[in-house]
């Protein structure tokens, strides 16, 4: 479906993990933005004209949580470990599986507009 699509990347999902050791030891990408539920999270588009100089990025990575939305101290946590971004994606609240589709294909389709628009 890759190849037929025409897409230049393949998502990778990991195995269950913990979740500290994960922050902590995996590689860093160019960047990771975070589902969250709170006040001051920014809109995916915001936060790429924000953050980027209109360059898209080479490694992208979602930090979705569990039913509830992470606790305030893993976000933190993913904020200070990782430099991740915390984004809104909208009114709804979504499932945790249906919240990672949605925010790859907003990652996906945020990163092609960078590489057609004049920021």
């Amino acid at each position: 479906a890759m190849k037929q699509s025409g897409t230049p990347w393949l998502p990778e999902l990991a195995p269950p993990a913990d979740f500290k050791a994960v922050v902590r030891d995996d590689p860093k990408l160019g960047l990771e933005i975070v589902g969250a539920l709170r006040p001051g999270a920014l809109h995916p588009r915001a936060l790429f004209q924000n953050c980027v100089a209109g360059r898209p990025f080479d490694s992208l990575g979602a930090w979705i949580g569990p039913e509830g939305d992470f606790t305030d101290a893993e976000i933190e946590l993913l904020v200070r470990g990782r430099d991740a971004q915390p984004v809104t994606f909208g009114d709804a609240v979504l499932k945790c599986e249906t919240a990672a589709i949605h925010a790859l294909s907003i990652l996906s389709h945020e990163n092609s507009w960078l590489r057609t628009a004049r920021i």
